[in-house]
């Protein structure tokens, strides 16, 4: 899908449970004192991606009032979770999965050296889902 207005493909399928809304659907939402532009819902929660005035992606956990850094642009995270699903972290084989990890994160770095910043950002907390097996076979 592409947001005409802003100059950004988005992927139309639903990744990571991140499915994103047509540009005529988005909406602000305050959250933590601050506007955040809604543009993508994620399917498996209350969970809601959003661009501050700073112009980074949060996730944003209204169900327990979390704030996640995911990327500095919407753009850049629209890439990202393409990386995610062309990636395969399905090997029985735990040094082959975690080099295919390794991989995937020094890609996700390329395009956002913040990505990894803090232990609780958006792909912080993927990645070692990954290692937890969540996504195994995804």
């Amino acid at each position: 899908m592409y947001y005409k207005d802003i100059g950004v493909w988005v992927p139309d399928e639903e990744i990571l449970g991140m499915k994103f809304l047509r540009h005529d659907r988005f909406f602000v939402l305050n959250f933590l004192g601050k506007p955040y532009i809604i543009t993508a819902e994620r399917s498996d929660s209350n969970n809601l991606l959003g661009f501050g005035s700073d112009g980074n992606v949060y996730l944003l956990e209204t169900e327990n009032s979390l704030k996640r850094y995911a990327a500095d642009a919407l753009a850049v995270f629209a890439r990202e979770l393409k990386l995610f699903a062309e990636s395969d972290f399905s090997s029985e084989n735990d040094e082959e999965r975690r080099e295919n990890v390794r991989e995937f994160t020094d890609k996700i770095k390329q395009l956002d050296k913040n990505a990894f910043s803090e232990d609780d950002s958006f792909w912080s907390v993927i990645v070692e889902q990954i290692y937890d097996d969540v996504y195994r076979g995804v």
